[in-house]
């Protein structure tokens, strides 16, 4: 019986079906890069900060790359399916032979560098909310070791007939990549969570506030980064074919994430140096609990003792997450950390008096 359909074996067919859908995917995520990329750029145009043109370069940088990826990789598949398909072995041929060429290199060169801004972009922030140099010493290392890798893995890719599916550099590069991504995740995430459970501990701050909501936290440690990493190099590892899914989305999920850090400190829901600061000094402040457990003057002496003045500011400022009220509920407990804060700096200013 005549039919159309193909003569070829499963694996090939699910070879090219992969490649050919990791385009798609790769431009969904494209899609989003430039909604993200324009959202960025605006935020930062219509910002008063001295470094906003500096962080504007940043952006407009990643954009270019993100755009440089998924073009390349649109061009790589019309060569594959249009322009060559009477490569000698077909479609299936072409993509196992020819992705030394020139422009698949330059894609990925492209996905590379745009994973580099990504995980310094990580580094800064790690030391912004640790505020120690200490911290940034062994992923500083495996910031610079990931980097050696992935220039290695560039440069046997250009050889003909090994590339990105070879026997390569490419399990060391991607798993040096994925362990710099969580390393760097979690530690954001656990100075984050530390001083969360500090400040909700001594009822100084709603759960809801903005700095410490679980969007803003997926956010801050880039989360999605470190979660498609780590599929992709369990996949890779395997030399499992639908790691080919990931290629495309990774690239752009690489360009949105620091571009998202970006929007989150322009509308100042991220964490800054000072923000660290004063979750600090406000942590160390006596719980609610503590305070009503406090000894109640109960003598005349006592009282006379105590000299009336004008209130002294806190000693602890209000952080600046609790100025940033998203909800009417938000505002509430801003107000009621004030009064309790101003309270029992009143209490403890008296009670030093007596």
């Amino acid at each position: 019986m005549w039919t159309t359909a193909t003569d070829e074996l499963p694996d090939e067919l699910w070879l090219e079906q992969s490649i050919n859908t990791a385009g798609y995917l790769g431009a969904i995520g494209y899609g989003l890069h430039i909604a993200v990329h324009f959202a960025a750029t605006h935020y930062l145009l219509t910002s008063q900060n001295p470094l906003r043109w500096k962080l504007h370069a940043v952006n407009t940088t990643i954009f270019a790359l993100g755009t440089i990826h998924i073009a390349t990789t649109i061009r790589f598949a019309q060569q594959a399916w249009i322009f060559e398909r009477g490569y000698d072995g077909g479609p299936y041929a072409f993509l196992l032979h020819e992705e030394s060429r020139p422009i698949v290199l330059v894609g990925l060169s492209a996905a590379s560098i745009a994973g580099f801004l990504i995980d310094g972009l990580l580094l800064w922030r790690n030391y912004v909310v640790w505020r120690s140099w200490y911290v940034l010493i062994l992923p500083g290392c495996v910031y610079i070791v990931n980097i050696v890798l992935t220039v290695a893995n560039i440069v046997q890719s250009a050889h003909t007939y090994i590339g990105t599916w070879g026997p390569n550099l490419g399990i060391a590069c991607w798993a040096t990549s994925m362990t710099l991504n969580m390393l760097l995740t979690t530690l954001i995430a656990a100075k984050i969570l530390y001083h969360r459970r500090r400040l909700l501990t001594n009822g100084l701050v709603n759960a809801s506030a903005a700095y410490l909501g679980a969007a803003s936290m997926l956010i801050e440690t880039a989360f999605p980064v470190a979660l498609i990493s780590c599929i992709f190099i369990i996949l890779y590892a395997r030399q499992n074919t639908a790691e080919n899914l990931f290629i495309p989305l990774i690239a752009q999920v690489y360009c949105v994430a620091p571009q998202l850090i970006i929007i989150q400190v322009y509308r100042g829901q991220a964490w800054t140096g000072a923000t660290v600061t004063r979750a600090q000094e406000c942590s160390t402040l006596p719980s609610v609990q503590q305070q009503r457990q406090q000894p109640k003057l109960g003598s005349a002496g006592d009282i006379s003792s105590i000299h009336f003045g004008q209130r002294q500011s806190a000693h602890c400022p209000v952080p600046e997450m609790l100025h940033t009220a998203t909800s009417t509920e938000d505002l509430a407990s801003t107000e009621a950390f004030e009064k309790h804060h101003l309270d029992a700096s009143e209490i403890w200013h008296n009670k030093s008096a007596v």
